[in-house]
């Protein structure tokens, strides 16, 4: 797993998602809602309409949405999967996508203000903190 994590922070092979840096919520423990939660991705800061581009390059193996968060995944081809929700599809499964490619754009959907939540599994199946693999590397700045 380490070898796939260690092609994608390949700075050339990677492309931020949105059009601005600020990480609103981090990766791990939080309350939400007044209670514990943990939270398997990053929020970052994206307006209503803003463009979303995908990460890196890859297929598009979903865009279903899960209650009323819509969703995007691509899986990128070293066989990692890369979620976008809180977005609404600008692309169709089975596409193929390159770095920096618009794929949605933040629509809103979700229970707060509009974000992109970003989450990586570089196995395709377990999650993991995406500012330390993903973005290791990459310039942003936490605001809340």
């Amino acid at each position: 797993m380490m070898l796939l994590i260690n092609q994608l922070t390949e700075r050339s092979l990677l492309h931020w998602p949105t059009n601005n840096s600020v990480v609103t919520s981090n990766w791990g423990p939080r309350t939400l809602n007044g209670k514990p939660d943990f939270h398997k991705g990053v929020d970052i800061r994206a307006a209503n309409g803003e463009p979303i581009y995908s990460v890196s390059g890859g297929k598009v193996i979903s865009t279903k949405g899960y209650g009323n968060i819509n969703q995007v995944f691509i899986r990128d081809d070293a066989g990692g999967v890369h979620g976008y929700a809180n977005v609404g599809a600008t692309v169709s499964v089975g596409d193929s996508v390159y770095p920096g490619q618009i794929i949605a754009t933040s629509d809103g959907s979700g229970t707060s203000a509009a974000h992109l939540h970003y989450s990586y599994k570089p196995d395709g199946v377990n999650r993991v903190n995406p500012l330390n693999t993903v973005f290791k590397g990459m310039d942003y700045e936490f605001k809340n």
